[in-house]
């Protein structure tokens, strides 16, 4: 019926109001060519003057009958909404894929893939996050219609149907001519890119669907692909350019609907204290109304974390439990890759929101964040030739740029130029190396002392182990829940490192009989040593 009212339309708007004003003017001297007074100048007034109030008469008429019978004869005018492939970083000189138009891309894709008709491109899809791709992973294959070939989804949402269209717009295509240079700042890692075709969803003529309908179809297919494709990643950044190394063997889909279990940073196995204490600040931070709260204090919106102790305590695997419990990518940050503020500024700017950035071993990275007491002592002169050494690589087009320096580092931390919702966490053995700027309260938040196991710890070791090999019924196994008290209590505390106390409870799950001797040995081990 559609397709009927709109031939009829076309057909009247081939008439313009010009066009019957003129016909109008043409035949009315015909049939009221008596009652005029025959004076040429005067017919010609009356007659344009009577075709003129005719002519608004029938139009206006037009109008307010076409508004009245708008739905159910002409059909109601149709919404449409433009999504660009590309935007623009809030600093304004890079641009990364929007995600928006990434999820609505899979939606195309997932939902044409039985068409029987039309022509298609398969291209590759790009990944949610829009941080980099793994050159190892498989890529998403998408099927997608061709430029201004026109698509119909239905929202199984709200039972809608909306046209979509992939359409080259003149300025882009001027684009794709040029080959438009990006900025080397960009998420992208800078480079020739191609312009993309933008994403047309419109509601059906007829319908009585508007922007609120469209804006709603475009939130749940957003949601849809990031439950999806939601899964923890790592990224290192070299060459200027965030790159996708490994999904995370923990990793799983994650359901947005579910609330963050903070209980779940018990696999990190920590003492007493630093577990209470960890879970109170990440739950304080991640509650919906901490980001108005920042906001209001006109604090940005991030939580600063200082890892430190003993090599073999847990500092990785916390980092680890960290970005399974909050569902966050890591973005492992080495200093050694930055040569100048410009590229330590873009590695942090270009991170997208609620993100997990972990420089390792910070006190390894750089003489730069060494504590300035030690560079004005005896070690300074140590200090000040590692320093030429390292930038005697520099060409000499980057002499007017400014070496990495502390200043920018700090501010960094500050968090003004990270996203909300970051969290940086630093991790190193020796904390009193540091500068005490980089540490101070604002910068790192949460300053937490990992150290060898205490009693607390081991038990909790044990019980993990019992309960994950007892998750199988048919495999039940006949061991005490609990890790013996006697044995215990010829363990010291603080002693044995985490690590070494785990790697015995995993070799030895299948017969934990033998584990509390095992790591009675270590022990043992341990007092030979020394």
């Amino acid at each position: 019926m559609s397709e009927y009212l709109d031939l009829f339309k076309q057909l009247t708007d081939l008439f313009s109001k010009n066009q019957i004003q003129s016909l109008l003017i043409a035949w009315l001297p015909i049939k009221i060519g008596t009652y005029l007074p025959g004076i040429m100048a005067v017919d010609m007034f009356l007659v344009t003057f009577l075709a003129s109030v005719v002519t608004v008469f029938f139009t206006s008429l037009y109008i307010e009958l076409k508004s009245i019978v708008k739905v159910s004869f002409w059909g109601q005018e149709k919404v449409t909404i433009k999504v660009e492939y590309y935007m623009t970083n809030p600093h304004g000189y890079s641009q990364s894929p929007n995600p928006v138009a990434t999820a609505i891309t899979w939606k195309i894709s997932k939902n044409i893939k039985a068409s029987n008709k039309g022509n298609f491109i398969a291209r590759t899809l790009s990944t949610s996050d829009s941080l980099g791709i793994c050159e190892k992973e498989v890529p998403k294959i998408g099927i997608l219609p061709e430029n201004k070939q026109v698509v119909f989804i239905l929202d199984k949402f709200g039972n809608k149907q909306f046209k979509i269209c992939l359409k080259m717009e003149e300025d882009e295509l001027d684009k794709l001519k040029n080959k438009v240079t990006l900025s080397n700042n960009s998420i992208l890692g800078g480079g020739l890119v191609n312009p993309m075709p933008s994403i047309f969803i419109s509601t059906i003529k007829g319908s009585k669907h508007n922007i609120k309908d469209v804006t709603k179809f475009i939130e749940k297919t957003v949601i849809e692909y990031m439950e999806q494709d939601l899964c923890c990643a790592v990224y290192d950044y070299s060459g200027n350019l965030w790159r996708k190394t490994k999904v995370l063997g923990f990793s799983k889909r994650f359901d947005l609907s579910e609330k963050i279990n903070i209980e779940g940073l018990e696999t990190a196995v920590l003492d007493e204290e630093n577990e209470k204490k960890i879970k109170k600040e990440i739950e304080l931070f991640v509650k919906e109304e901490s980001k108005e709260y920042y906001k209001k204090l006109n604090k940005p919106y991030k939580k600063g974390i200082l890892l430190y102790g003993p090599a073999g305590t847990g500092k990785t695997t916390l980092i680890n439990a960290l970005a399974s419990v909050l569902r966050r990518d890591i973005c492992f940050l080495n200093l050694r890759n930055i040569k100048k503020d410009s590229e330590l500024n873009s590695a942090f700017n270009s991170i997208g929101t609620n993100k997990i950035i972990v420089l390792e071993d910070i006190d390894t990275q750089s003489d730069v964040l060494s504590d300035r007491n030690e560079k004005s002592s005896a070690g300074f002169e140590k200090y000040k030739k590692n320093r030429l050494l390292n930038n005697s690589d520099k060409k000499d087009s980057d002499k007017n740029d400014e070496a990495l320096s502390l200043a920018t580092f700090l501010k960094c931390l500050d968090g003004y130029m990270v996203s909300d919702g970051t969290i940086i966490i630093m991790t190193t053995n020796y904390e009193d190396k540091l500068d005490s700027a980089c540490i101070r309260s604002g910068r790192m938040d949460i300053h937490m002392k990992l150290d060898h196991c205490t009693h607390y710890q081991i038990k909790k070791m044990y019980k993990q182990t019992y309960k994950l090999m007892n998750e199988d019924d048919s495999a039940k196994i006949d061991v005490p829940s609990e890790f013996p008290a006697e044995i215990l209590s010829q363990i010291p505390e603080r002693k044995l490192p985490p690590c070494e106390v785990m790697e015995v409870m995993i070799s030895y799950r299948e017969s934990m009989k033998d584990i509390p001797m095992k790591v009675l040995e270590l022990v043992r081990k341990m007092q030979k040593k020394t």
